[in-house]
Order: C-alpha cells, then sequence, then structure tokens
C-alpha cells in the first residue's frame, strides 16, 4: 500500500513538472470555484485542440453504443494526443485534466486515469464531474471506500453527478 502511495506522488510530480509553467499567470479557475457558482466553463474556440478533442470523445461515445469499440478506441487515442498538447499550453486547467483521466480509463489505463484525476482535484477540488469520475473509477477498481469519499464532497450538491455516483456504488455493493 505504501509503494503504491510513493508511486502515485512520483508520477504526479514527474507530470506536474514536466510541463512548462509560465510563473507571470496564474492557474485557471475551475468549474467549481467560487467566482463561478453555475458550474458552467467558458466555451472553447471552435477550432482549438481541446475542441477538436471533445469533438472526437463525443463521437467515439456514440461509436461505443454501436459497440464500435476497435474505432472508438482509435478516436480515444487520437483525443488523448490533442489533450496532451492542450494540457502543455493550459497544464492547470481541470477540465482537460478531467478528459485525460476519462480517456484513460476508457482505455483500461487505470492508474494513469486516477493521477489526472486526482490532479484535476488539486485544481478545483469540489468539481463536480472529477469527483464523480474518481468514484466510478474507484468502484471499477472496487475500492468501494474510497468512492464514497466522492460521493460525500457531492452529497450537498444537489446534481446528477451524485445521483449517478451513487447508483453505481449500490450496483456494486448489491453485486458484492
Amino acid at each position: 500500500m505504501i509503494k503504491k502511495l510513493i508511486v502515485k506522488i512520483l508520477v504526479i510530480l514527474v507530470i506536474f513538472f514536466s510541463y512548462p509553467i509560465n510563473i507571470h499567470s496564474a492557474p485557471k479557475k475551475g468549474i467549481n470555484d467560487k467566482k463561478n457558482t453555475n458550474n458552467i466553463s467558458k466555451k472553447p474556440k471552435k477550432n482549438s485542440v481541446y475542441q477538436i478533442a471533445l469533438n472526437k470523445i463525443n463521437k467515439a461515445k456514440k461509436l461505443e453504443k454501436k459497440n464500435k469499440i476497435s474505432k472508438a478506441n482509435n478516436l480515444y487515442q487520437e483525443a488523448l494526443k490533442n489533450l496532451h498538447y492542450a494540457n502543455k499550453n493550459d497544464p492547470f486547467n481541470p477540465e482537460i485534466l478531467n478528459y485525460l483521466g476519462f480517456i484513460y480509463q476508457k482505455l483500461d489505463n487505470l492508474s494513469d486515469a486516477e493521477i489526472y484525476y486526482i490532479i484535476g482535484l488539486e485544481m478545483s477540488p469540489k468539481n463536480f464531474k472529477i469527483n464523480e469520475n474518481l468514484g466510478s473509477l474507484y468502484v471499477k477498481k472496487n475500492e468501494i471506500n474510497l468512492a464514497k469519499k466522492r460521493l460525500e464532497v457531492l452529497r450537498d450538491c444537489r446534481c446528477e453527478e451524485f445521483s449517478r455516483l451513487e447508483k453505481k456504488i449500490i450496483e456494486n455493493e448489491t453485486q458484492n
């Protein structure tokens, strides 16, 4: 357990310090930070690398619904490249970090997914979507106590993220 924690911390530090940091600019506000009470972020520019990645993610989700997993995974891989590029230009953006975690989770790389979710929560601790996604990852890993901690963060949000995560936890508990 301690070895796992040390490895995670080391990976987080490597990722964090591998990106150029502009010391003259403050980190971007997350979608749940104090100044933005609506949990809505600014829309990215139409042709930004981030927006291109989101388009690929949405297409991949549609392909998954049609059970075209291989094609979906190829789109997730492409989106991953776009998001890494976007993250290099904006390393403190919790939305980018969330989507990096989401794609790694989709590609079954749960350790990298967890790292990106945790870094995203460092930037925006009460981010509804990241808390839900990290909780879902913990359910998938059968780490229900950690999933319940994410659920507790969402308890007072009165949001659909709370309901979805709670449902996943209950389903997991009834199956085991």
